[in-house]
């Protein structure tokens, strides 16, 4: 995940085309469909056999299930950031690295179904987070690794960037795996 990802000054993304001018209702209305979008996703693939959600396309790409539990540990992440920007005099953000925290949380071993709602029932705090918050609170401010400052618009901008962003990736997971050869899938659930 390189830094930029998330450069603002490229509106639309060159990858996924999220909108980093997005106004803040339109961040909302992503993020509040996050889950929704990954299901979909996730469907169209499982709908062949269940079992390719545990099935890399690749070994640097992540599988199905992999990217659903990074999704959940994204809006998680966020989520949080946000609530401390909103609570404290510009807090100093933490950073995630979170290809450590699949390793760490064995994502391939978690259940694809309890995943989802995880990431659906953190969205929908966010959202309902995010809608309370007046005019003033969406310019409060953390300091980020860098140094430079984390408005709560940029930070959830940045969640609702990875949820577009996942969705591509899923499909170009998906469509690598039904393209190809069908992988084998003897010893999975």
């Amino acid at each position: 995940m390189g830094l930029a990802r998330y450069r603002r000054n490229v509106s639309p993304c060159i990858e996924c085309g999220f909108d980093w001018e997005a106004s803040r209702e339109r961040v909302v209305k992503d993020i509040g469909v996050i889950a929704q979008r990954l299901r979909t996703h996730v469907n169209r693939l499982v709908v062949q056999d269940e079992r390719l959600a545990h099935v890399r396309p690749d070994a640097e790409v992540w599988s199905a299930l992999e990217y659903v539990c990074h999704m959940r540990d994204v809006v998680s992440f966020y989520e949080e950031r946000i609530v401390l920007v909103c609570s404290e005099h510009r807090p100093q953000l933490s950073t995630m690295d979170f290809g450590k925290l699949a390793d760490d949380r064995r994502y391939q071993d978690d259940d694809l179904d309890a995943a989802l709602a995880a990431v659906e029932i953190g969205a929908r705090s966010t959202v309902e987070f995010l809608v309370a918050l007046g005019e003033t609170d969406w310019q409060r401010a953390g300091v980020g690794s860098g140094g430079g400052d984390r408005t709560v618009l940029v930070l959830a901008r940045r969640l609702a960037h990875e949820g577009h962003h996942q969705v591509l990736d899923l499909d170009r997971g998906r469509d690598t795996l039904l393209d190809g050869e069908r992988p084998a899938l003897d010893g999975l659930g």
